[in-house]
């Protein structure tokens, strides 16, 4: 992989929008960097600067996406929401993705079969939680 300032910029860029109010200054503080997000830029015509490393491990880490997305824009990552909803689940999708890239279809077929079930396991044991909370509502109400 080759490093891509435009595509980790667009990316932080995003991060920035969605997780920070669009402040950089909030992106910044979370990855303990000073001014990081305009040292990254480019600007007048130069290429802007490569995070440090330890700072490039913390984006991840703070910000709950991959770094192969930070770094490529890879399509196969999960998003923010599927992360904090099935935080077991990045394994799979990263044994899927080794799937189709090596053609490997009867492993590809099982392990999304699998997950298939894990989010209808999930779906269907938060269908039972809100019903539950349903009926202790009414218990209340009615006393």
């Amino acid at each position: 992989m080759l490093w891509n300032q435009d595509i980790f910029v667009k990316n932080v860029l995003i991060l920035v929008d969605k997780y920070c109010g669009g402040n950089q200054s909030v992106f910044n503080d979370e990855i303990n960097s000073r001014d990081a997000v305009t040292k990254w830029r480019p600007k007048d015509g130069k290429a802007g600067n490569r995070p440090a490393l330890d700072v490039l491990l913390r984006i991840p880490e703070k910000f709950y996406c991959s770094l192969d997305w930070l770094l490529t824009d890879d399509p196969w990552v999960f998003s923010h929401e599927a992360r904090l909803k099935y935080p077991g689940m990045m394994h799979v999708v990263a044994d899927v993705n080794k799937a189709a890239q090596t053609k490997d279809t009867s492993r590809l077929i099982l392990l999304l079969k699998g997950l298939i079930k894990e989010i209808e396991d999930e779906g269907r044991d938060e269908k039972e939680g809100e019903s539950r909370e349903k009926i202790k509502r009414e218990k209340t109400t009615n006393g």
